[in-house]
């Protein structure tokens, strides 16, 4: 006896939602998720030794790295001192005073406001604090290894020691690169590239020339990091210590190592041999001598003074000067 077809049309309906309410629950069953791996971990080494962080380990915001403070500050050297009412850090290394505060971008450096790029902050229930500045201020050198995820930190006495001494006792000139306060010493890139230390007596003195203040001889505890990159003349005595510092702001001369010119005439940019590097502003004199000169003129090896704006640090002219000139001497 053949089924009625309503009955047929009912069980056909009835698979097909069963089949339809079963796809649906497999759709619609959570998916396990696969986590993500942790982060590499970021390596600090202090002076080609690695340090070892107990709890927080080092981390990057943004390109930059925080560090847990304790670790860092004692193996630079420094005591620290944390306020918790205040929410205030402070390390103090050789008489220099750092304070830090919790959430401040504003840190001080003896008696100097200095912004930081990141706050310092509490992670993990550990304080971690701007690698770089802390390193710096402290007086220690920082290098970032991306490709290894490897902070490398160098104090001055290691920086100093790793550099040529200047030969001889006769008057070093060229491009600041360092100033190591636990050595008295200033690195200087003299013409030609290389990067040689000049020890300093503790009574030298340094004299800053250019700007609207007379140049006035000030005690060297004024070099601070700010005058990194610039020139400077250092008088030495007998035994080759530096004992008068003249820092130039408003003119820097040297050797010729390129002259470029800028995109869409905005000017030039000069290179000399001691890596000092100079943007002359468009419309911009060149002479030879004191004779107008096109900038093609001008070549390689050829030894000239740029005058600088010491508010800009533009170059407002170039001038070839040649043997016997006033200027030649550095």
């Amino acid at each position: 006896m053949g089924q009625h077809p309503n009955i047929a049309a009912f069980a056909t309906a009835f698979a097909a939602a069963t089949v339809a309410a079963a796809a649906t629950a497999v759709t619609a069953a959570p998916q396990r998720r696969t986590p993500p791996p942790p982060a590499p971990a970021i390596r600090v080494n202090i002076n080609g030794t690695p340090l070892e962080f107990a709890g927080q380990p080092p981390v990057e915001q943004e390109g930059r790295i925080l560090v847990p403070l304790r670790g860092i500050f004692e193996r630079l050297g420094a005591s620290v001192r944390f306020d918790a009412a205040a929410r205030t850090i402070t390390a103090i290394k050789s008489g220099k005073q750092v304070v830090l505060r919790l959430g401040d971008t504003i840190a001080v450096v003896g008696n100097e406001a200095v912004p930081l790029n990141a706050p310092p902050q509490v992670i993990g229930g550990t304080t971690l604090v701007p690698l770089r500045f802390v390193s710096e201020a402290l007086g220690a050198r920082v290098d970032w290894d991306r490709p290894n995820l490897t902070v490398n930190i160098n104090t001055d006495a290691v920086v100093a020691a790793n550099l040529p001494a200047a030969p001889g006792t006769n008057p070093v000139f060229g491009q600041i690169t360092g100033y190591y306060p636990e050595s008295t010493s200033l690195s200087v890139r003299v013409p030609g590239g290389q990067n040689t230390l000049v020890p300093l007596t503790p009574e030298a003195t340094l004299t800053v020339r250019g700007g609207r203040t007379a140049p006035t001889p000030r005690p060297l505890s004024e070099l601070r990091g700010s005058l990194v990159g610039e020139q400077v003349r250092v008088e030495r005595d007998g035994e080759g210590k530096g004992t008068r510092l003249t820092i130039f702001t408003d003119t820097r001369r040297g050797d010729l190592k390129s002259l470029t010119p800028l995109p869409n005439g905005a000017g030039y940019t000069a290179t000399l041999t001691d890596g000092t590097v100079v943007t002359l502003r468009a419309g911009a004199g060149f002479t030879s001598s004191g004779r107008p000169v096109a900038p093609s003129d001008i070549k390689p090896g050829e030894r000239v003074v740029i005058r600088v704006n010491p508010t800009t640090k533009q170059g407002e002219s170039l001038d070839v000067v040649t043997p016997g000139s006033p200027n030649y001497d550095l």
